[in-house]
């Protein structure tokens, strides 16, 4: 249990993905204040199978790490080479379904609730776990199965919100059947962990359809959202995080938001809320500052946002895709092959260029959140896969302050919800924000001219050269 605690539960990296409750039925994930799942009665008192629960846990490694666990997944996928943050793949694309109104009714270029909708029809599974508005009171999504194509788009679009998979696991256990879910990076990878420790649950979910995830938000983040819309945390029904407006580029989305408002049932629609950036951090669950695996490792096939300006100009909405097993891969590509998707390759460069600032967060500049929380005294994990890129000063400083607003953020929620007055978060947050927007201004001002100098310094380098060879040649 000590070494559990220490990596795990006093670092507060419990993912609140509800695995253990496979392992432990008695451990059952409960939203907490915060806005976040964890698991009741797993504290310093807890006697159930610990070394078990440790194995299956992101931050335990018991069983591998995700680049582990995906070569024995994906044995014959080439590996990345020099690119090893984008994991074993077949193919890199963007794109989107090029059929029905998929498109139209994602939040991107529709691919996930297409390809889910494919597996379904063609009878590869029974059913799709995946994160849906819930059926009764309480969270506003929850993990639930749908079993038929209708039921499955209407699981479509993009839910920054967190959910638990134990419901779900327990009643694909029960009744049978094969499952593909749908996960961020590591609630994909406890599952493939889990699946190693208990092989029925790779039986009963053959496919896992990854998502690029910037990071995971706590409940409260919606709550936040419908407040300076106007509707209390209380009174918000419903919550569409991504509505895409026509005209406008894709990155330039709506929030819709539903709720009651003096009796009356109200929709607000804004696209400039206060807490909408994410490079804010705010409402950022603690185990994404984290999470190394930016383009989900272990997963079957894997959708993202095509941020990038050749494709964020169509409002419509695009996708990125990396393709990992061969089923899949075969999948989508074939479909493309017949005009049912939209698909062109793209370099690996190009695909991390359309995830810059996950890259960013999850790779090059971990180590400064890393050093900088050790020499508090915090614990931290052993970063998988260093960075070769040094993290400069500013860059450093932009880190930390990310993350002390994320951190703040979740004290001064609780702090306005007990005054029940929104203007108390704002006061709380206006400090750390500046200090994060200083080291922000501070960063771009400085960063042009050392990238004009690089430039000249590249250009001399390479005249250079030429005239050596220019040199050579004449004296050959």
């Amino acid at each position: 249990m000590d070494e559990f605690r220490r990596q795990v539960l006093d670092p507060n990296l419990d993912i609140g993905s509800g695995i253990y409750s496979a392992i432990d039925p008695n451990l059952q994930p409960r939203l907490n204040q915060r806005g976040e799942y964890e698991h009741e009665g797993l504290d310093s008192t807890y006697r159930g199978p610990v070394e078990l629960l440790h194995q299956v846990s992101a931050f335990g490694g018991g069983l591998g790490r995700e680049d582990e666990v995906a070569a024995e997944l994906f044995p014959d996928a080439p590996s990345a080479g020099q690119n090893t943050v984008l994991g074993r793949h077949r193919g890199l694309y963007a794109g989107y379904v090029n059929e029905g109104d998929y498109r139209t009714n994602g939040s991107s270029g529709g691919l996930a609730t297409w390809v889910l909708v494919e597996l379904l029809e063609t009878k590869a599974i029974d059913g799709v776990i995946h994160l849906k508005a819930s059926a009764g009171t309480g969270p506003l999504f929850e993990y639930r199965i749908s079993r038929t194509p209708d039921e499955t788009r209407q699981g479509a679009k993009s839910r920054y919100y967190p959910g638990q998979l134990a419901n779900v696991l327990a009643e694909a256990a029960e009744l049978g059947g094969r499952y593909a879910v749908t996960a961020i990076p590591s609630f994909a990878y406890e599952l493939r962990l889990l699946q190693q420790l208990r092989p029925e649950y790779a039986e009963r979910i053959p496919y896992i359809i990854g998502l690029i995830c910037g990071h995971q938000k706590t409940a409260n983040y919606a709550l936040q959202l419908a407040w300076r819309a106007g509707i209390h945390p209380e009174d918000l029904e419903e919550i569409d995080f991504r509505k895409k407006i026509p005209g406008r580029p894709s990155n330039k989305y709506a929030t819709e938001l539903r709720g009651n408002v003096n009796g009356q049932v109200v929709t607000a629609e804004a696209t400039e809320l206060f807490g909408m950036d994410w490079g804010l951090g705010m409402f950022k669950a603690n185990f994404s500052d984290f999470t190394e695996d930016a383009f989900n490792e272990t997963a079957d096939i894997v959708l993202g946002d095509a941020w990038l300006p050749q494709y964020t100009a169509d409002s419509r909405g695009t996708n990125v895709v990396i393709t990992r097993s061969a089923e899949l891969h075969d999948l989508v590509t074939s479909a493309s092959q017949r005009g049912r998707l939209k698909l062109e390759i793209i370099s690996p460069k190009l695909m991390m260029q359309s995830q810059t600032g996950l890259m960013r967060q999850n790779f090059q500049e971990v180590s400064a959140r890393y050093n900088y929380l050790a020499k508090r005294g915090e614990y931290v994990p052993a970063i998988r896969r260093p960075s070769r890129k040094r993290v400069s000063m500013l860059r450093r400083r932009i880190q930390i302050e990310r993350l002390r607003t994320s951190r703040v953020s979740h004290d001064a929620w609780l702090l306005a919800v007990r005054a029940d007055d929104l203007a108390a978060f704002d006061r709380r947050m206006e400090a750390p924000i500046e200090r994060y927007r200083r080291a922000q201004r501070t960063e771009r001002r400085l960063r042009k001219p050392r990238e004009a100098l690089g430039r000249l310094w590249r250009k001399l380098q390479s005249r250079s050269a030429l005239i050596a060879a220019s040199i050579r040649g004449a004296r050959s």
